[in-house]
């Protein structure tokens, strides 16, 4: 991997679940052992109770982490690592988050088939679906076991191919998860007291345009991407803790052509089924004068990461959680130094290079 995607590091909130997800199962992990070595007592009971406890939350936040990673990608992977690597990587993936659903669920029903109340918290009884079933309860505990040590070893190797790429291949695939952990935790509020809170905002898509203008044959065309979603966090003054996550849908692209859009889409230029989404990433702001700024991000197009710099005013009205934000930019970009352009669409003759991307957002706070 390039420096290019130096700044293309996951959303904040990612990166909190992440080490959250971490801390807690391992620590889920040492706590279950030894409180299985336990003799009978109420205190054993206790902790059978807070360890299901903690299974289930931990159950909610992978079902919270998967939501959020379908609506918020994670960023591509390095453009010059191996296919079979790509693919491990994904099916590693993917049977994380499988073990990290079965572990949780496997725990409540052995809890439930065990006849014994499941008290969350010591708050209230989760009600029992099933019958109380020694046998089923006895299976589900084995299975509960070998599902923990798959879990461990996984998780090992995983470890172990974030360091691999972090002193062997020295890229940045674990730095984009590793340094803003700060930086997630305030993004969802975990916060110690005190501690100043970066405003999140909320974008009014209905207000908001995400246009480009490009040419052909000389003249220039204006279109739009009618779909795309704006994670904001931005406060004028914590600048350092301000992040910006644009995903585009690429099929969402309208021009006022048909025939034009449907050659937008086409393998050649934007190739949507293969690349459906677009992204911009900035975690770095500076004030350049009066209500004028830039942010130094990764765009990404067809999987292929440039760095850009945007300029952009803001103007920001009202105070607290009733304040309005209106922010417009303007970019410029070659077109071919994101591969957008294969075969006879890499002629500039008749379609130019030069892509000018403009927006115009409107956004209103949801944070203090």
């Amino acid at each position: 991997m390039t420096e290019d995607v130096q700044f293309q590091r996951y959303h904040p909130v990612q990166r909190a679940l992440h080490w959250l997800l971490a801390f807690a199962l391992i620590g889920q992990g040492i706590f279950g052992l030894y409180m299985v070595s336990m003799a009978n007592s109420p205190q054993k009971i206790e902790f059978y109770n807070l360890h299901k406890s903690i299974g289930l939350t931990i159950l909610v936040l992978v079902i919270l982490r998967l939501v959020w990673r379908w609506r918020h990608p994670p960023p591509p992977l390095p453009a010059g690592m191996p296919a079979w690597e790509r693919l491990a990587a994904r099916a590693s993936h993917v049977l994380l988050y499988c073990l990290m659903l079965a572990m949780p669920a496997s725990g409540l029903v052995i809890g439930f088939a065990s006849g014994f109340p499941t008290v969350v918290y010591g708050l209230f009884n989760l009600p029992s679906p099933i019958e109380a079933n020694e046998e089923l309860m006895h299976f589900m505990s084995s299975l509960h076991f070998y599902l923990a040590t798959a879990l461990l070893l996984l998780v090992l190797v995983h470890a172990a191919a974030a360091l691999r790429h972090h002193f062997l291949l020295k890229d940045t695939v674990l730095r984009r998860m590793l340094p803003a952990l700060a930086g997630g935790l305030l993004s969802i509020g975990v916060l110690l007291p005190g501690t100043v809170q970066a405003t999140e905002w909320q974008t009014d898509y209905e207000q908001s345009r995400l246009a480009f203008i490009g040419s052909q044959s000389g003249d220039e065309f204006e279109g739009v991407f009618e779909e795309f979603d704006a994670a904001i966090i931005f406060d004028l003054e914590d600048l350092d803790n301000a992040s910006v996550e644009v995903t585009i849908e690429t099929a969402s692209v309208n021009s006022g052509s048909g025939q034009r859009d449907s050659s937008i889409r086409d393998e050649g230029l934007l190739h949507v089924e293969r690349y459906p989404q677009a992204r911009f990433v900035a975690e770095s702001f500076r004030e350049i004068g009066e209500g004028q700024y830039e942010a130094e991000g990764a765009l990404t197009l067809r999987d292929t990461t440039r760095d850009v710099v945007l300029p952009f005013s803001l103007e920001i009205e009202g105070e607290g959680k009733d304040r309005q934000a209106r922010a417009e930019g303007e970019l410029a970009i070659n077109r071919l130094d994101y591969g957008v352009g294969q075969g006879q669409w890499e002629d500039t003759s008749q379609v130019g290079a030069e892509i000018v991307i403009h927006f115009v957002l409107h956004a209103e706070a949801t944070g203090s």
